[in-house]
C-alpha cells in the first residue's frame, strides 16, 4: 500500500513530465561564447595589506557606531533622573521615573 508521503512524491514528479528544459536565446548565447573566446580575462590580485586595512577600517567604524548608539540610548535614564529618584527629590507624584 502506498502511504501519503509516497503518493505525494509520485504526484509531484508526474506533474513535471510535460515540461521542457529552459534553453538560452541562440543569438545571445553565441555572442557570449564569442566574447569569452576573444577577450582575455584579467584578474587583479589585491595585496594582503589592503585587505587587512579594509577589515580594520570596517571594524573601527562598527565600533564607533556601536559606541554612539549605546551612548545615545533614549531608554536610558540620565544621571539627573537617577539622582532625583534615588534621593526622592521629585515633587510631582504623577511622574514616575523608572
Amino acid at each position: 500500500m502506498i502511504n501519503n508521503k509516497d503518493y505525494w512524491k509520485d504526484e509531484v514528479m508526474q506533474s513535471i513530465n510535460g515540461l521542457q528544459q529552459a534553453e538560452p536565446n541562440v543569438v545571445l548565447w553565441a555572442k557570449l561564447e564569442n566574447r569569452l573566446l576573444q577577450e582575455p580575462i584579467h584578474i587583479k590580485m589585491v595585496s594582503k595589506s589592503k585587505v587587512w586595512a579594509v577589515a580594520a577600517s570596517i571594524i573601527f567604524l562598527l565600533g564607533i557606531n556601536i559606541f554612539f548608539l549605546v551612548q545615545n540610548n533614549p531608554n536610558k535614564p540620565n544621571k539627573n533622573e537617577i539622582l532625583l529618584h534615588a534621593y526622592q527629590l521629585y515633587t510631582n507624584p504623577e511622574i514616575q521615573i523608572p
